[in-house]
């Protein structure tokens, strides 16, 4: 059941992602660049997770500087999903706290 939710929330940001704002966090600083890409930028050594959770397993840990693409957000739990080459789904999510 938790992976089925887990489906249902990615579909829906990923379908909403345009319309949503990015808020600024301690941790990612979303920005947008000259094509309108949202991105954000790691402040600090951040894990990216299989899932927008802590109980979902830790796909890669990134470093303090790095740029990522924003895919899209689940805001109850302030997680970001962002485009990841480390990830095998090319997709991660990230705390924003």
């Amino acid at each position: 059941m938790k992976h089925i939710r887990f489906l249902l929330y990615c579909l829906f940001l990923i379908a909403f992602t345009a319309c949503q704002s990015a808020d600024t966090t301690d941790t990612i600083t979303p920005s947008v660049s000259v094509n309108s890409t949202p991105m954000l930028t790691v402040r600090e050594a951040t894990n990216c997770r299989s899932g927008p959770g802590t109980d979902y397993e830790i796909v890669f840990t990134y470093t303090a500087g790095t740029k990522l693409e924003i895919a899209g957000r689940y805001e109850p739990e302030n997680f970001w999903l962002v485009k990841s080459a480390e990830s095998p789904t090319g997709l991660c999510w990230m705390w924003g706290e």
